[in-house]
């Protein structure tokens, strides 16, 4: 019986077979090489022009303490809208992108976290909710309605051992349970999840709002924005009409009113009870905040940082917060 033997046609097709199998898969492995690198180097590169937009706002952030040292020196012991600082608009071009951003004044709002007071002895309400209380009247929010905030407000940041009536118990009892604050804020964002605050409200208020780490209300009369007399008649607890606030705002001093004195005897605020204004109002400042935004090469970040003064003049950052094109 003689041997089967493969037809050489056979045996060659079995080889084509072969060699197109083979190319196929480094076809396929070329390919995904090819596509890993791509993705890599897009994110190097990624991750490269966010990091040198990052050191851009940096800059801008250096700028800014030296802006405001320059205006310490300028104007020691006042604070006011028409120094350099207050510039708006700011914008630098640099290599292959921009800076921009502009610098508030920290202390012409109302700090939340000045809320944190312990309870009268003789059962009235605490001056500063007070005001905050009135501060949301004067926006449209109702009397018991902003009252209700305002007392949990000043549970939240309250740290003391007095009775709150917003503790844990209320906030653990809600569809979304969670602890309260019980300390000071770090951001005004935090508002947000205090009882009582919709989205409504708070995009609302919150443009009147800061939250620096003292605990004291000191508002620079100096740089409370014109569009916002509510604060001011807040301040005069609700004595002073806002029209009237609005005219004091509109036509104070260019260079800012140089005492408090001078800003509760102008014409305009005279006649009004400002028994507790002086334990109030200032007109200067400790805080400052910095929103800063840049770009580098199509890639855009932004920046908030807030400054603190020292008695020397030396600025000092205390938070700082990378995030959206702000």
């Amino acid at each position: 019986m003689r041997p089967h033997r493969v037809r050489p046609r056979r045996q060659q097709g079995i080889a084509l077979l072969s060699i197109m199998l083979i190319l196929t898969l480094m076809t396929l492995i070329v390919a995904e090489v090819t596509f890993a690198y791509r993705n890599q180097l897009r994110r190097t590169t990624g991750r490269h022009q966010l990091e040198q937009a990052r050191w851009y706002a940096l800059s801008a952030e250096e700028l800014a303490v030296r802006v405001l040292k320059q205006s310490f020196d300028d104007d020691d012991g006042v604070i006011h809208l028409g120094q350099y600082w207050a510039t708006e608009g700011m914008v630098f071009p640099v290599e292959d992108g921009t800076i921009a951003g502009e610098i508030l004044d920290a202390q012409g709002c109302f700090n939340l976290n000045a809320m944190n007071v312990s309870d009268n002895t003789d059962g009235s309400t605490p001056l500063e909710v007070d005001i905050f209380a009135y501060l949301l009247e004067e926006l449209e929010i109702s009397a018991s309605e902003a009252m209700s905030i305002s007392w949990a407000t000043r549970d939240w940041v309250y740290n003391g051992e007095d009775y709150t009536q917003y503790g844990d118990d209320h906030y653990m009892s809600r569809p979304v349970p969670h602890l309260a604050g019980q300390t000071a804020m770090r951001d005004i964002s935090e508002w947000r999840a205090v009882a009582g605050v919709s989205q409504g409200i708070a995009l609302r208020v919150m443009p009147y709002l800061c939250a620096t780490p003292s605990n004291r209300l000191q508002v620079n009369v100096n740089t409370i924005p014109a569009d916002q007399p509510e604060l001011l008649s807040a301040l005069y607890e609700g004595d002073l009409p806002i029209d009237q606030a609005r005219r004091a705002l509109e036509q104070r001093p260019a260079n800012g009113w140089d005492t408090v004195d001078e800003f509760l005897n102008s014409s305009l605020l005279a006649n009004y009870n400002a028994s507790n204004m002086r334990s109030l109002v200032t007109v200067n400042s400790s805080y400052f905040e910095l929103r800063a935004n840049s770009e580098f090469a199509g890639t855009r970040t932004g920046l908030n940082s807030l400054l603190r003064r020292n008695d020397d003049n030396q600025l000092s950052v205390v938070r700082r917060k990378f995030g959206a094109f702000l």
